[in-house]
């Protein structure tokens, strides 16, 4: 080989190389990543300076942010992942599962699938206690208050998932949960949805197909005892307008549509507050229609919202967290509706409802001599709120309601108090963990408190602390 063809040969190499290195760069003006395909929010442009100071950071931030937007990721991504699935059978996306015959599974339902890393007794204790407390604030306004646990999807179709996810055990935390409610209306959709034939979620989606919110809808409205459409003679086509939400992660630019139920309902409701089922919180009105709603929901109510609005006077769908069950005062709620994904339970380890806790009768309390210093806090709002940690679990029987009693002016009063877990960075410090809002004349001037509890069935005072 001459050496002119040579020279030629390697500046052509170099040429290709450069122009392969720099295309990402060059061609981002043509091809802009998608938006909301990767469930994440991509990095932004980085700021030069930050709080008036020059950002040291900025190389690092910047090139944060060129990874997520250079030209052809999305593709790429979409390219890698469907290789990975198609030969290995496999998922290249840490939140997607690929399971069989093409059906998606969402990574965060394994450990209910595998009866993995389940609730405690104690964590089951505290979210039943929340929902009874829940209840009893609803049914003193007048409101009749359900719960309801929509399952994953592999609770339903267990036949998609890979072979190598083996249950550990039988065990789950929704059938626990479940049989531990005392005094709140439960209503299975497990057995509902298991009782069709017809396949009532999306195979490459975390959420039920229409078909699956009508029978969940059906399921909600026929406990509350209303009257209400069941939409059973409802016209329905079967349509290829649905893009799985797991599909849309794993392959951000391969999305195919797929089929989903159509039912042919007229909209006669209207949006008084938010303007869609995405809104965090959506207030309708439906003319013709008597009665009020509050639901309490996450993302499966989108599809239940439309149904169940066209049922209602007045509803009101809120997916803001923590529950702020003023609402139901403010829409003068005669229905009250709790959902939550089954995957989302152990959420009740760290959030509990906003509301006046309720007031109790002083039980009759012994041990008060072994009643010791309680680390709490309090803040000042136009309640009370108080919270704290019970710091000796042996002091707690794992079935014990806790009591803040409030002395001041010579008057003793005693609210039950709401249970959560005590999270620090993700990890559960405490199972025993109390938050209560009170009556702002209940913390006003000097003030003892006195934290009591049930101990091999008996009521003591196991903390105390003056404000």
């Amino acid at each position: 080989m001459n050496s002119k063809l040579q020279k030629g040969l390697s500046l052509l190499v170099i040429v290709v190389f450069l122009a392969c290195s720099l295309a990402p760069f060059v061609c981002m003006a043509f091809d802009q990543p998608i938006e909301g395909l990767e469930n994440r929010v991509p990095t932004p442009f980085p700021s030069l300076f930050q709080d008036g100071r020059p950002n040291v950071n900025f190389m690092a931030d910047l090139g944060a942010w060129f990874n997520d937007h250079f030209a052809f990721r999305q593709q790429l991504v979409t390219a890698n992942a469907k290789a990975t699935a198609d030969v290995l059978g496999e998922s290249s996306g840490s939140s997607v599962i690929v399971g069989k015959d093409g059906w998606l599974f969402y990574v965060d339902t394994v450990n209910d699938y595998l009866g993995k890393d389940l609730m405690s007794g104690r964590q089951i204790y505290n979210a039943a206690t929340n929902l009874r407390l829940m209840s009893e604030y609803a049914a003193a306004r007048g409101a009749s208050f359900f719960f309801t646990i929509s399952p994953n999807k592999n609770s339903l179709y267990p036949a998609y998932m890979p072979d190598r996810y083996v249950p550990l055990s039988s065990d789950k935390n929704a059938v626990t949960l479940a049989e531990a409610l005392d005094g709140v209306a439960y209503v299975d959709l497990f057995a509902a949805l298991q009782a069709e034939s017809d396949i009532l979620y999306h195979p490459t989606d975390s959420h039920w197909n229409n078909r699956g919110a009508v029978m969940a809808y059906n399921a909600i409205l026929s406990a509350t005892g209303k009257a209400y459409d069941t939409y059973a003679d409802a016209a329905v086509s079967i349509q290829n307008i649905h893009r799985g939400d797991l599909e849309i992660m794993l392959y951000p630019r391969a999305v195919a549509y797929s089929e989903e139920y159509v039912y042919d309902i007229p909209q006669t409701y209207t949006y008084m507050v938010g303007d869609s089922p995405e809104s965090t919180l959506a207030v309708t009105s439906c003319e013709g229609k008597a009665g009020s709603l509050v639901m309490y929901r996450d993302s499966f109510g989108n599809t239940l919202l439309p149904l169940m609005a066209e049922q209602f006077g007045t509803a009101a769908f809120s997916r803001q967290v923590p529950y702020d069950l003023s609402l139901i005062d403010q829409y003068q709620a005669d229905v009250v509706v709790f959902e939550i994904v089954e995957r989302s339970l152990s959420f009740f380890q760290w959030q509990v409802p906003v509301m006046i806790a309720p007031e109790r009768d002083m039980p009759d309390v012994s041990g008060d001599a072994a009643c010791t210093t309680l680390a709490t806090e309090r803040t000042e709002a136009e309640q009370g709120h108080l919270t704290g940690v019970v710091s000796d679990p042996a002091q707690i029987d794992d079935d014990s309601p806790i009591y803040i009693c409030l002395t001041s002016g010579g008057e003793t009063r005693c609210y039950e108090a709401s249970l959560r877990s005590m999270v620090n960075g993700g990890v559960t410090e405490s199972e025993y963990g109390f938050e209560a809002t009170v009556p702002a004349e209940a913390v006003a001037g000097d003030t003892v408190m006195r934290v009591i509890a049930q101990k091999d069935g008996a009521w003591r005072c196991i903390g105390t602390q003056t404000f």
